[in-house]
């Protein structure tokens, strides 16, 4: 059994849905970081867990360890300084979030054997890049149009993106670019975007795993060095669908203001 997940988050009682539910998407690239290293590294534990839960309580409570054989999960209580971490700049909160994380599987490590060194260089990689985690989305050579795309994503404590750079020529500038997918930073609102983007005439589609197309480049403007996000419309899609799909469009274009639930 590989070790899959390590995930930190507010126990119920900190606070209100929302505040649990921001403190969750502001803390999201840190897990998710984490995620990606534990897929590549394939530690094998001692075949009682796969994933590891690190649960934020107020000062005061009791630090605890727990184990639940039915979903396979170890989990740690610790105490966490909400009234620092919600008056704490973002860079400070993001480091305050990392001390927590190690002192807490440092913690672990004395009940159940786990790669701790690895992890904290891990999370150490993570704070050196200023929490912030990019990876190539995908890379596409329109031959037709004489462009090569760069589409790049990227995740922060605020939001996920994914942004497209053409080019005429590998060693030259870009001659446009912009964001083609904002989300809040959560990967269930960006998990279901399809990295083949499907080319039909001049346009180039934005969809998701069910072939949906929410957004669309225009080619000709892009080799012009324009570029424009055009909104897909619902007029293919089944009456009785087009509500969800409007809410998973408008998921895609997160404003940035807030983590309204």
């Amino acid at each position: 059994m590989y070790l899959k997940y390590i995930r930190l988050f507010s126990d119920d009682s900190v606070g209100d849905k929302k505040y649990c539910s921001d403190f969750d998407y502001h803390t999201y690239v840190m897990r998710y970081y984490l995620y990606q290293c534990l897929r590549k590294d394939k530690y094998v534990t001692d075949g009682s867990f796969d994933c590891i839960n690190i649960v934020a309580v107020r000062k005061g409570h009791e630090e605890t360890f727990s184990y639940n054989s039915t979903f396979d999960i170890i989990s740690y209580q610790i105490e966490f300084d909400f009234e620092y971490y919600d008056s704490a700049e973002e860079r400070d909160r993001c480091h305050y979030c990392i001390e927590v994380y190690k002192k807490a599987l440092l913690r672990i490590a004395k009940y159940k054997a786990i790669p701790y060194e690895r992890i904290v260089v891990w999370l150490n990689e993570l704070e050196a890049k200023d929490y912030i985690d990019t990876w190539k989305f995908r890379n596409m050579l329109i031959r037709e149009y004489g462009l090569r795309i760069h589409f790049t994503a990227c995740l922060t404590t605020n939001d996920f993106t994914i942004r497209a750079d053409v080019y005429r020529k590998p060693n030259e500038p870009p001659i446009c670019g912009g964001i083609v997918v904002r989300t809040k930073p959560d990967s269930i609102h960006f998990n279901h975007i399809i990295k083949k983007f499907p080319i039909e005439g001049n346009r180039l589609y934005i969809c998701d795993r069910w072939n949906d197309r929410f957004f669309s480049l225009d080619l000709n403007q892009l080799a012009a060095g324009n570029f424009e996000l055009h909104i897909c419309q619902s007029i293919d899609i089944r009456a009785d669908d087009i509500e969800l799909f409007q809410s998973l469009q408008k998921s895609l274009m997160y404003d940035g203001n807030d983590f309204d639930l």
